[in-house]
């Protein structure tokens, strides 16, 4: 009766020990889904960004069309203005034509107004010039900001699916969602944790049966359920069974094929 008790003690005890390394392992999953949640609010945040600047520049960009054709339309008044300034000087020539003095002074301020209203025309043209390349510049850059919010709004496309796929494999280890899985995933799974409670009660008895032979010396570590076995992604070594049990893959030793479905 000591015996057994000592047994139930040890075997309790390791019941405990696995079930605050699931628990361990429950922690750590729920940190890493916290931690993709946390970058998906800061993407969000990055795209409205991205998006608030977008407006800006489109508002900017339309401010400054509506500018630049004002200044087009006020141009063109002007050039209007001196087309019928040099049709007046022209007709002041003509009236003026018979006049030998006068008309050579005449002459000479007529083309020193016509090229001083040339000269205005080049530099508002030169302007006009400055401005549809301001307006080019303006329309790159907003190629690129739209560039850049495709590429984030991808990337956080790319993260949900990353969490929906991590969060439906390792689900029906922790004994969620097995309404979903087939017959033949729910017979590899009951495999595998009766497998690992067959190796548990072969420790056991080993154990008991050391015990009895040397007595309360301690024993050399046994490699078994818990030792020398692959470390899994996100796992400690502890809690992955070495031989038939589950590996880092989702498969079982010995199993027919995985647990869940691969995609």
């Amino acid at each position: 009766m000591e015996q057994f008790a000592r047994e139930r003690k040890e075997l309790t005890e390791q019941i405990l020990d696995v079930e605050n390394q699931l628990e361990w392992l429950r922690s750590e999953k729920d940190e890493e889904i916290a931690k993709l949640s946390a970058d998906r609010r800061g993407l969000q945040d990055r795209l409205h960004d991205a998006e608030t600047q977008l407006s800006q520049l489109k508002t900017r960009k339309r401010d400054e069309l509506k500018r630049v054709v004002k200044e087009k339309n006020a141009l063109a008044e002007r050039l209007k203005s001196a087309e019928a300034a040099r049709k007046r000087f022209d007709e002041e020539l003509k009236r003026y034509a018979t006049e030998t003095v006068t008309r050579e002074e005449v002459r000479q301020s007529l083309e020193d107004e016509v090229r001083r209203l040339t000269q205005t025309v080049g530099q508002t043209e030169g302007e006009k010039r400055e401005k549809e390349e301001q307006i080019a510049r303006c329309e790159a850059y907003i190629d690129g900001m739209e560039a850049r919010l495709q590429t984030c709004q991808q990337y956080i496309h790319t993260l949900e699916a990353s969490l929906q796929e991590e969060m439906s494999r390792h689900a029906p280890l922790y004994g969620a969602g097995l309404e979903a899985l087939s017959m033949k995933e729910l017979e590899t799974l009951t495999r595998i944790h009766e497998e690992g409670l067959r190796q548990i009660h072969a420790i056991q008895q080993m154990k008991s049966s050391s015990n009895s032979l040397v007595g309360g010396h301690s024993l050399p570590q046994v490699h078994g359920l818990y030792s020398s076995a692959p470390m899994a992604v996100g796992m400690p070594p502890s809690i992955i069974p070495n031989g038939g049990g589950i590996h880092g893959n989702g498969h079982m030793n010995g199993a027919v094929g995985p647990w869940f479905s691969p995609t």
